[in-house]
């Protein structure tokens, strides 16, 4: 149950319209001449959301410059790795599961001739140095 003044239709449309410009609950606060939590409240009952957005402090941190061939979260595969997935998955490679060296081992025992020809093609056919430096260090088992 409400426990302050009603509030009038125009400071309703007030309030949308501060929301829609994306104002926070305290400017919202400040400008009605309400506390903080009758704002929260409000906008509840209206089925309004405010979207807050935390400010980013400025951080002073060591960086180091990433090699481009680095793959990142925010970063799309290339298109090698892409078609090198490809056709590992058709050949039936668990992709997932290719970080693990008994599992690729074991599968490449498995391939018949034409299939390890194919994964022979394609990774030959790959220009990333870093997979190209990760099998060279490796002895190779196909």
């Amino acid at each position: 149950m409400p426990k302050g003044k009603p509030w009038s239709h125009d400071q309703e449309k007030r309030l949308r319209g501060m929301v829609s410009e994306g104002a926070n609950i305290v400017n919202m606060a400040t400008a009605s001449n309400c506390k903080p939590d009758a704002i929260r409240k409000k906008l509840d009952r209206l089925g309004l959301k405010v979207v807050f957005q935390k400010s980013q402090k400025t951080r002073t941190t060591t960086s180091t410059l990433l090699p481009k061939d680095i793959i990142t979260h925010e970063q799309a595969p290339s298109k090698d790795a892409v078609k090198i997935s490809k056709v590992l998955h058709e050949i039936g490679f668990n992709l997932q599961l290719l970080g693990s060296e008994k599992y690729v081992t074991s599968m490449l025992e498995k391939l018949n001739p034409e299939q390890l020809a194919r994964v022979k093609a394609i990774l030959g056919k790959n220009d990333n140095s870093r997979l190209r430096k990760e099998l060279g260090d490796r002895q190779r088992p196909f």
